[in-house]
């Protein structure tokens, strides 16, 4: 008897099962992540070393939320845009309306965002944002930007970044709703910070790590997927976030607003903030301080007899 006649049509193999069931998972987590975002403001950061689609990722999802017409607002930090304005990166960019690109971050840009965002639903997007946002160890910009945001219609915020390190200490982790990972090799940094302490209740630590190498490392422009609920995907390289054909974004309704920005703006800000605090120190050393006269006499009246 032929064995291969009697095999069960209907029977799949378990790889294939489990690739079946992987793909459904991605599916109900790249969902979830979009409708998140659509109905309320959500912190996003997606961090990866130079060159591994960071700013890919990010600009397709600007595209999809054109396509969508998600937002009533579009805010974009791109430092790049200026010169690569033509490139495929950014050129779908050009034609949309209430469309703001900026070539530096400045506080000012935030507080303005955060008055349109009574009445008005926006995307708030930050590229090579390490600089500005993590400088301040004590007190990162990052923190005000979050808890200025987190109000009104809603503010989506996205912040391209590479400092792994940085952005998982617990101050910061904590402010994060999604992150997308890209390649890192320090095995103790991804062990600790990543599979530790968001996914341990998941899934084992050498299965973690293998997935990580295998689909991580040495997959060319892939991210880890991680949410607030330690839920996780390896494979956003299959999400639309990373296939979408951002053609389908372009539009010729109106010229987007290009706002040049000092780019030496930070370094002269802190300039100004010491020469204040020179001068304010220097204006109290100058006035004399009345020393306490060690010789006054303090005379108290006798109380009057009660009767």
């Amino acid at each position: 008897m032929n064995t291969y006649n009697n095999i069960n049509e209907n029977e799949q193999p378990e790889e294939e099962e489990e690739e079946n069931q992987q793909e459904g998972d991605d599916m109900k987590l790249e969902k979830d992540f979009f409708e998140t975002n659509k109905k309320s403001g959500k912190f996003t950061v997606i961090c990866g070393r130079k060159g591994s689609g960071k700013s890919w990722m990010a600009t397709n999802y600007i595209s999809i939320s054109y396509f969508y017409n998600l937002y009533d607002e579009y805010h974009f930090i791109l430092p790049e845009y200026e010169t690569d304005a033509s490139s495929e990166t950014y050129s779908f960019i050009e034609g949309h309306k209430n469309t703001t690109v900026y070539g530096t971050y400045t506080p000012e840009i935030t507080q303005q965002i955060k008055k349109n965002s009574k009445n008005k639903k926006i995307l708030y997007v930050m590229d090579d944002a390490t600089s500005y946002l993590f400088e301040n160890k004590n007190k990162p910009e990052l923190l005000n930007l979050v808890s200025t945001c987190r109000h009104g219609k809603g503010i989506t915020i996205i912040v391209i970044c590479h400092a792994l390190k940085t952005i998982l200490t617990p101050s910061i982790r904590g402010l994060i709703d999604f992150m997308f990972i890209g390649a890192f090799t320090n095995y103790t940094l991804i062990k600790r910070h990543l599979w530790e302490e968001q996914c341990s209740m998941m899934i084992k630590e050498d299965e973690f790590m293998d997935e990580y190498k295998r689909n991580i490392i040495k997959e060319e422009h892939n991210f880890l997927y991680i949410n607030g609920k330690c839920e996780f995907s390896f494979t956003v390289n299959n999400w639309n976030l990373s296939t979408f054909d951002r053609k389908k974004a372009i539009k010729h309704e109106a010229k987007i607003k290009v706002v040049n920005i000092d780019k030496n703006y930070r370094i002269k800000q802190k300039i100004k903030d010491k020469n204040n605090v020179k001068a304010l120190e220097s204006q109290f050393s100058s006035k004399q301080q009345k020393k306490p006269n060690d010789n006054i006499q303090i005379y108290f009246k006798k109380p009057k007899n009660k009767r």
